[in-house]
C-alpha cells in the first residue's frame, strides 16, 4: 500500500497529477490529432547545467528551486 501512496504522502511526492496526468495528456493529444513529432513545444527556457556543481549556469531562478526547506526528520542528506 505504501508503494502506491508514496506519491501523495511523501514530501517529495507530486500527487496523482504526476502519476496519472501524463497519460491523460496523451489521450487529449490523441483526441486532438496532435502529432508530437510534428509539433514542437517549449515549456520554459533552455537551461545549461554545470555537472560539477550541480547547478544551472544561466538561470538563478532555476537554481533557487533545486532545494527547499524540508520538514523535520525528512531532510535530504
Amino acid at each position: 500500500m505504501l508503494k502506491s501512496r508514496y506519491r501523495t504522502i511523501s514530501p517529495k511526492g507530486s500527487g496523482d497529477i504526476n502519476n496519472q496526468g501524463v497519460h491523460q495528456m496523451d489521450v487529449a493529444r490523441w483526441g486532438l490529432g496532435v502529432d508530437l513529432k510534428e509539433t514542437p513545444m517549449t515549456l520554459g527556457p533552455v537551461l545549461q547545467m554545470d555537472a560539477k556543481t550541480e547547478t544551472f549556469t544561466n538561470n538563478n531562478a532555476a537554481n533557487a528551486m533545486l532545494t527547499r526547506n524540508y520538514r523535520k526528520n525528512f531532510e535530504v542528506s
